[in-house]
């Protein structure tokens, strides 16, 4: 009876012990870009792979140029029609990001970077929410499928580099455009977010440029890429966006690290950016970085953490950013990374995913 008891006691003490989650669901995402929208890719066995690695949300592109090419037409949404599909089907919130004016839509037609006019973004972005709000004909076509609608949509990206926004400087145009799009999207559907365009670099200076020309109460949440070297200077960054906002008054707006990554580039392109890491490096970041900014998601109000990106070609003899993903393009398909590996390690253990 003794050795029974006994060993009863060591079973349990040698159980599992279920971990704490630290973070809320949804924390941590990654994006789906690039190559997770050639013609022919079978997304079903990526998103099985975010789901097991601790991938909580998704942030994807909405190419207004690529859905509505053609004036006085409705935009053709087989673009992002996969994308949401495959989000729904393993639960995982989607967030826009709404860029790229066709020619017709744009202020200066003959440039890919050109900023939208106003009024037909706003259209789009209608016409969009109509797709994949809690109301969207996306639903309604899918009636199996778990409704999962779009609530957060970001507008447009980037706005202070002229890859993005060609007419500089940007902020007065951008705010107007922002105006007219947040009318938009709430009237369509009210409960739904505007995320104010990805911040990059200097963001902080570029929000009190937004304040300034009156962006103040036309977003409900910022979208920073703090692209730097060191962990410690992306918290810097945070950090000063954070005391940017209190000091408009803006404590309750959230903050959203829309992409963070370290490209493992080094010894394969050309250019450097100055945060380029290796393969190892890469992986190395990514575990500081997750438990650090968990750790002060309180203090910064930060709400979201998208790893830029999922998948990439790792093959461009020059742009860093085509080696930003967990997982690379080979020969034989789809292989992952370090880095693959690590965020499944920090982002499993932080939302008490493993034992």
């Amino acid at each position: 009876m003794r050795i029974a008891a006994a060993l009863l006691v060591a079973l349990v003490l040698s159980a599992p012990v279920a971990a704490k989650r630290v973070v809320p669901r949804g924390f941590f995402g990654v994006s789906a870009a690039g190559p997770m929208f050639d013609p022919g890719r079978n997304l079903k066995p990526e998103f099985d792979r975010m789901v097991s690695v601790g991938v909580e949300s998704v942030i994807t592109e909405f190419a207004w140029s690529v859905e509505q090419p053609q004036p006085g037409t409705p935009p053709d949404f087989a673009h992002t029609d996969p994308m949401v599909l495959q989000a729904a089907l393993h639960h995982l919130p989607v967030m826009a990001i709404t860029v790229y004016a066709p020619p017709w839509g744009a202020v200066d037609p003959s440039n890919l970077a050109s900023p939208p006019k106003a009024k037909p973004y706003a259209a789009y972005l209608r016409a969009a929410v109509g797709r994949y709000g809690p109301r969207g004909s996306f639903w309604r076509a899918h009636p199996r499928v778990p409704r999962d609608p779009v609530r957060d949509w970001q507008i447009w990206n980037e706005p202070s580099h002229a890859g993005f926004w060609s007419m500089q400087p940007f902020a007065k145009r951008y705010v107007a455009v922002l105006r007219a799009a947040r009318r938009a999207i709430k009237g369509a559907d009210p409960g739904a977010r505007v995320i104010l365009a990805g911040l990059v670099y200097d963001s902080w200076t570029q929000l009190r440029e937004l304040y300034a020309a009156g962006a103040k109460g036309l977003f409900d949440a910022i979208s920073l890429h703090p692209y730097t070297l060191e962990l410690k200077n992306v918290i810097e960054v945070l950090r000063r966006d954070r005391a940017v906002l209190d000091a408009h008054g803006a404590r309750h707006v959230p903050m959203l690290v829309t992409e963070l990554s370290w490209p493992s580039s080094v010894g394969h392109t050309q250019s450097r950016y100055g945060y380029e890491v290796t393969e190892k490096g890469q992986a190395s970041k990514l575990r500081a970085a997750f438990p650090r900014l968990a750790a002060l998601r309180h203090r910064l109000g930060l709400q979201r953490v998208y790893w830029y990106s999922w998948l990439t070609a790792d093959a461009d003899p020059v742009y860093p950013f085509d080696y930003a993903g967990l997982r690379k393009l080979t020969p034989r398909g789809p292989k992952s990374k370090p880095a693959y590996y690590a965020y499944r390690e920090a982002a499993l253990r932080l939302e008490g995913r493993r034992t």
